[in-house]
């Protein structure tokens, strides 16, 4: 979705119409869409210059493949319940 909306707003900033908010996309790119945000912004050429997004959008790459990664390998998920069992209880 994030992707989806990068490219929507590229669009939209080339023909000087309604954009959408960085908050919006950095809001999908956090809910698991960075990665497609990251590829949309490089195929578009959308807001590659853009600080603080292009930072905050590399951070949740970062944010996002940690997650993915916890949610994939067993052994990276059981520990990371582990812990959040320690923190709760």
């Amino acid at each position: 979705m994030c992707a989806l909306l990068m490219a929507w707003d590229k669009r939209c900033a080339q023909r000087h119409s309604w954009r959408v908010s960085e908050n919006t996309l950095l809001t999908w790119a956090f809910l698991g869409g960075a990665l497609g945000g990251k590829y949309a912004q490089w195929v578009c050429r959308h807001k590659t210059s853009k600080e603080p997004f292009r930072s905050s959008l590399n951070a949740l790459v970062c944010w996002n493949t940690i997650l993915y990664l916890v949610a994939i390998v067993p052994p990276l998920r059981e520990r990371a319940l582990f812990v959040l069992g320690n923190l709760l209880f």
